[in-house]
């Protein structure tokens, strides 16, 4: 990424209270309009994806600047948080979708794809919080609790960092619903501002913006191999998923 990409990604840091509320609003217009600007070019699936990646790039960049950086207490295999309902846009499940398809044999793939249609029935009728109660695991967490899709997971998942290993423990060998993870403030804004501007760009240019639960679009985004093509065309091809 060149000059002009670092500098739009840098967020404003200020000591003042508003740095919250500020934080969440830039990056908000910053991801709206790097995703107005993508989808005003030749709209194909390589659009698509693109547009995935480049608003994770730079949601990496303004994520790693955060003054908490090296107090995250995340770690490969920590059982915390990896069973709440994750969300993401119909582009992201489709980035998703085309790393599986790019670097996991076959076997693999079908595995994954059979735990999130498992998931995505015991999930349908249940809220957020009954959800991480059920401790229904992402599908796409291999036997050791990792991310098999680190590079390309959700923008839910990247902007979710605890600062207390212990109160991740306490939470989940406990009772969970009543614990309070102390969460890094920075990239949680950043987090939070950046779905929304992804979303209302997308639903600006005319395509479907809304936010899914990972099972039920990760399922459409594997069976249909043209997915990001047809979504990218207009078609509603995840309308049929839950929403998150």
């Amino acid at each position: 990424m060149g000059t002009h990409f670092r500098k739009n990604w840098s967020p404003p840091i200020n000591d003042d209270a508003t740095y919250r509320v500020d934080l969440t609003s830039w990056a908000s217009v910053t991801s709206e309009a790097t995703t107005a600007r993508r989808l005003l070019t030749n709209r194909t699936a390589a659009t698509a994806l693109r547009l995935v990646e480049e608003i994770h790039a730079g949601a990496q960049q303004a994520m790693d600047a955060s003054p908490n950086q090296g107090k995250h207490a995340c770690h490969k295999g920590c059982p915390g948080c990896c069973h709440s309902m994750i969300s993401v846009t119909a582009p992201e499940a489709c980035a998703i979708a085309e790393w599986l398809r790019d670097n996991k044999r076959p076997e693999e793939v079908a595995a994954i794809r059979q735990h999130a249609s498992e998931n995505a029935a015991k999930g349908a009728s249940l809220n957020r919080t009954a959800y991480a109660e059920s401790m229904l695991w992402c599908p796409l967490l291999d036997s050791q609790l990792s991310c098999t899709t680190y590079d390309v997971r959700p923008l839910t998942c990247r902007a979710w960092n605890s600062l207390s290993l212990d109160a991740c423990h306490d939470c989940y060998f406990s009772n969970h619903v009543n614990k309070k993870i102390p969460l890094d403030d920075h990239t949680h804004a950043i987090g939070q501002g950046i779905r929304s501007g992804l979303s209302a760009g997308i639903k600006g240019m005319g395509l479907d913006g809304q936010h899914y639960e990972l099972n039920s679009a990760l399922i459409v985004a594997l069976d249909e191999p043209d997915a990001a093509d047809r979504w990218i065309r207009g078609d509603e091809v995840f309308e049929q998923c839950h929403s998150a």
